[in-house]
């Protein structure tokens, strides 16, 4: 079973509409964002527990949960397919969307940071490796600000093989370096790709 913590995280999934077994809110945490929590769930039939903080500390196997935990079932993890697809009906004229592939982010809080800004900037995806990248965890969530509950993040166990996947999909793919390199074809289409990278950028560019 799944478990998110902290307010702007469990927000977001039940804007996004996930599917709650059950709400655990602190003795006493009351505030006009809890109350939202609470009424969200309530319009939504979820269950809502008020229970000891210790419970919510031993539940989320920490005291930094802002007096909120949600549980849930795990949920279907997204695929590249599934990311394409929704990349593919975005809105424009022919354009394919933006995805955005990470290579070697092994820091929970750096994943959840990158997650937030590439659903502020429009991306329809995020696609990271199976090895050498953080695990999507309760970490992950609360970095992203609750943006992980809208944006599907798919593992893949070869990144390269991915990029030539989307690569024979029509997308370009811009890499980012530590060092400014000269890009010789010029990027008219639509068809992007972006890759972040916390050690360095190992993307091709074509």
């Amino acid at each position: 079973m799944d478990k998110l913590t902290g307010i702007h995280a469990i927000r977001e999934a039940l804007d996004a509409g996930r599917p709650f077994d059950r709400i655990l809110i602190a003795r006493g945490r009351q505030d006009t964002r809890v109350e939202e929590i609470v009424q969200l769930a309530r319009a939504r039939d979820i269950p809502v527990r008020f229970e000891d903080r210790g419970q919510l500390d031993r539940l989320a196997n920490s005291k930094d949960h802002q007096g909120v935990v949600a549980l849930a079932a795990a949920s279907a993890p997204a695929t590249l397919e599934s990311i394409l697809a929704a990349a593919n009906k975005s809105p424009g004229h022919g354009s394919k969307g933006l995805i955005v592939l990470l290579d070697g982010v092994e820091d929970p809080h750096n994943l959840g940071a990158i997650i937030r800004t590439a659903l502020a900037a429009g991306a329809h995806g995020v696609i990271i490796p199976e090895r050498r990248a953080a695990g999507l965890t309760d970490t992950v969530a609360r970095a992203s600000a609750g943006a992980i509950a809208h944006l599907p993040v798919a593992k893949v166990t070869n990144l390269v093989r991915t990029m030539e996947e989307l690569k024979e999909a029509g997308y370009w793919l811009i890499a980012w370096t530590k060092t400014p390199i000269k890009v010789t074809p010029k990027l008219t289409t639509h068809h992007r790709l972006v890759s972040f990278s916390e050690a360095k950028a190992k993307a091709s560019t074509t």
